[in-house]
């Protein structure tokens, strides 16, 4: 099991989405990028929201997704503690104006195309 820092980001009022994903790819992703102990390092462009049933809108804006991925608690905490997340840090008023991070576990559940966990039976 995998430790993860998901973000929310919001690009900075008045920039173009294209604007948001060239600086977010071509200079912030170089800094992520060199945190120590990442195992991974994904960007997520969001391309629609679903609004269905149970599932409403949202209410904020979210352009884009970050994830980064680590062994452990203890190497996300020092990468969030280092000169790079600093400079991240620094970096990203020049292109969002939110971002919002969640640490979560990861278990993978389906994996090409195959079910890694074991699923149970319900009579419910």
């Amino acid at each position: 099991m995998t430790v993860r820092a998901l973000t929310l980001l919001t690009k900075r009022e008045g920039m173009s989405r294209q604007d948001f994903r060239e600086h977010w790819r071509t200079v912030h992703a170089p800094i992520g990028a060199r945190f120590p102990h990442l195992i991974a390092y994904h960007q997520h462009l969001t391309i629609d929201t679903v609004a269905r049933g149970a599932m409403p809108a949202p209410e904020a804006t979210v352009d884009g997704i970050s994830e980064l991925v680590f062994a452990t608690r203890a190497d996300l905490d020092a990468a969030l503690a280092s000169p790079e997340a600093a400079e991240a840090a620094a970096d990203a008023a020049n292109f969002m104006t939110q971002m919002r991070m969640y640490i979560v576990e990861s278990t993978t559940v389906v994996d090409d195309g195959q079910t890694k966990l074991p699923l149970v039976d319900r009579d419910d």
